[in-house]
């Protein structure tokens, strides 16, 4: 109408400013409406909800819990003194109250370059697939963390070490009497001890009463009985 001279350009230019403002509310409750909308971040499993129908939020309110359990992510400490085994990419197993018997592995994905000061332990992270779902966040978990794979190791009674100073030494079965053998150890798990230099698989050592024996005294051994 402006343009053909039936409108005046003040009614053209209130139409256009109408027009914007229609827009601009549009525009605004669309926004409004997203909102009303929850989106996850991610896929995963809901959980139990926490609010009902007509209730109230408030911002930052929890709603309920989302969990990405397609991998799950399995926090443990180690000993300090094993910091110089431990690697990125080892594996580990790990064993759940809830599935006895069966052992989910993992690696290593992360081991924190601080020494816990109290405990005076290195904590590792390792992941865990989960593609069946059988574990659960917050599951205690009992964790063996494989550094090295060797081969026919030689392994012996804690007990059947004695320290020397700074050396370890054992007592030998030869030919019936006892030979002091010094030995290397390696590491150590569950009572036993690896030893990585002075014993030959099939070597006998004695495991208990050191104080009794001294070197080159006769020995007799006796196998158990079978029944």
């Amino acid at each position: 109408l402006a343009a053909k001279g039936s409108g005046t350009v003040r009614n053209l230019d209130e139409a256009r400013a109408s027009t914007a403002v229609n827009q601009a509310r549009v525009a605004l409750a669309k926004a409004k409406i997203e909102k009303f909308h929850l989106r996850a971040p991610f896929d995963g499993v809901l959980g139990l909800r926490q609010v009902s129908v007509g209730d109230y939020l408030v911002p930052g309110q929890d709603v309920v819990n989302l969990e990405a359990i397609d991998t799950l992510k399995v926090d443990f400490r180690v000993p300090e003194t094993y910091f110089s085994v431990l690697r990125v990419n080892q594996r580990v197993d790990i064993l759940v109250d809830a599935h006895k018997g069966r052992t989910f592995s993992g690696t290593v994905y992360a081991i924190d370059p601080q020494i816990d000061p109290e405990g005076r332990s290195i904590a590792v992270r390792a992941r865990i697939p989960n593609p069946d779902r059988m574990l659960a966040p917050g599951l205690f978990a009992r964790v063996n963390l494989i550094v090295r794979e060797t081969e026919g190791a030689v392994l012996i009674p804690e007990q059947a070490t004695m320290p020397r100073g700074d050396e370890q030494f054992v007592f030998r079965i030869v030919d019936g009497r006892v030979a002091t053998t010094k030995v290397v150890p390696g590491l150590r798990r569950e009572g036993m001890v690896e030893i990585v230099e002075g014993l030959s698989a099939g070597d006998i050592v004695v495991t208990a009463g050191h104080l009794k024996l001294s070197e080159g005294k006769a020995i007799r051994l006796r196998m158990p009985d079978k029944g």
